[in-house]
């Protein structure tokens, strides 16, 4: 049973509070099949533990959409052995949105980015002939038999100004400026379009009197990259624009060591600090009670068999691969004092590695109060 429901758990669920004052089963006959094993082995552990319950899961029976919510609530024992549990919902459902989204932009950008076989060219600079592979003629729509042997097919192929900027290199290549010639530039497809290439190559010979001979390089068609960068960019502003705006919701993401390196405009407005105070100089300990964190130290210092201490007191289950959501009490710069719900997650950089960490805080101050 439920002996006390808001008037908002219609608003947020569909489901009217004074039926589930005595039979709580309609709640649980609403929750997504799949999430229900979850919701009770969380709701067991917390029964046993009387520790928080925390729990993501999903409502399908509003009438156009699935709901996810955010539940969390504090256990405790009656005297008569029951356990009853105060706590709130949420509706994390733009939060999960957001998620699914971004996931599948970036498997959609992973398809975009296939490889391919390389184009190869070879160059007598003295002569101007160059020989090119089947490859490199296949990236911009030729058979290798259309083209003339020379260099000034590439010429004539390169927009004048992405041809100056690859001479240039070419240039300081054969003085010896750099070691490698690697440029990027741009070629004329046979159907009229462009295709965006990586040329790398190294000169491999000289002649008698130091003038520059022979060199050998290779082609990649990189368009697929180039649209992943636009794609990339229309993705980062989009979600440059989500934390600028997100004003009700405090976002802070730290490197490994705990820098920050992200305070959005909403723990500015939560925490009364400015992003210029915080990015590059502050780690989040500044904002959590030291009675809280050691608490939660000797916590997860049992837990696993070791010290777990200082930063590590936020991080040790995103360390893990895993989110974690728990009540802590956000210190302001003006001394006062906010309770909030924290979800730490784990940063995934583009190769799979852990660079950081993103918590996202949620002031719950009226509600427990």
């Amino acid at each position: 049973s439920m002996p006390f429901v808001s008037d908002g758990l219609y608003s947020l669920c569909n489901l009217h509070p004074e039926a589930l004052l005595e039979d709580a089963t309609a709640f649980f006959d609403a929750c997504h099949p799949d999430d229900l094993p979850r919701i009770e082995a969380d709701l067991q552990q917390s029964r046993q533990t009387l520790t928080p319950w925390f729990s993501e899961f999903r409502l399908q029976n509003m009438p156009q959409h699935t709901l996810w919510l955010g539940g969390q609530a504090s256990p405790v024992k009656m005297r008569d052995g029951r356990i009853r549990w105060t706590g709130l919902l949420l509706d994390i459902s733009d939060l999960k949105q957001a998620q699914e989204t971004l996931q599948v932009e970036r498997q959609r950008l992973d398809r975009i980015l296939e490889s391919t076989a390389a184009g190869t060219w070879e160059w007598n600079i003295q002569s101007g002939e160059v020989r090119f592979n089947y490859r490199w003629a296949e990236m911009i729509g030729y058979r290798l038999e259309e083209l003339s042997p020379t260099m000034q097919t590439w010429q004539d192929k390169t927009p004048p100004d992405d041809f100056r900027h690859a001479s240039q290199l070419l240039e300081q290549h054969f003085r010896g400026d750099i070691a490698y010639y690697d440029c990027e530039f741009r070629l004329r497809h046979k159907n009229g379009h462009w295709v965006w290439i990586h040329t790398r190559g190294s000169l491999l010979s000289r002649s008698d009197d130091g003038a520059p001979l022979m060199m050998y390089g290779t082609h990649t068609d990189i368009s697929a990259r180039v649209e992943q960068q636009q794609e990339n960019r229309k993705i980062q502003a989009f979600l440059q624009t989500v934390l600028e705006s997100s004003t009700g919701v405090s976002m802070i993401a730290t490197d490994l060591n705990g820098l920050i390196t992200l305070f959005n405009p909403g723990a500015e407005s939560l925490l009364g600090f400015s992003a210029e105070e915080m990015v590059g100089k502050q780690t989040p300990a500044i904002l959590h009670l030291e009675r809280e964190m050691l608490r939660r130290s000797v916590e997860l210092s049992a837990e696993a068999g070791h010290p777990v201490a200082g930063f590590d007191v936020f991080t040790y289950r995103a360390r893990q691969g895993r989110t974690e959501t728990r009540q802590w009490t956000y210190l302001q710069k003006n001394g006062g004092f906010r309770q909030v719900m924290l979800t730490i997650s784990p940063l995934i950089g583009s190769e799979g590695e852990l660079s950081g960490f993103f918590g996202v805080a949620t002031d719950i101050s009226e509600l427990v109060k």
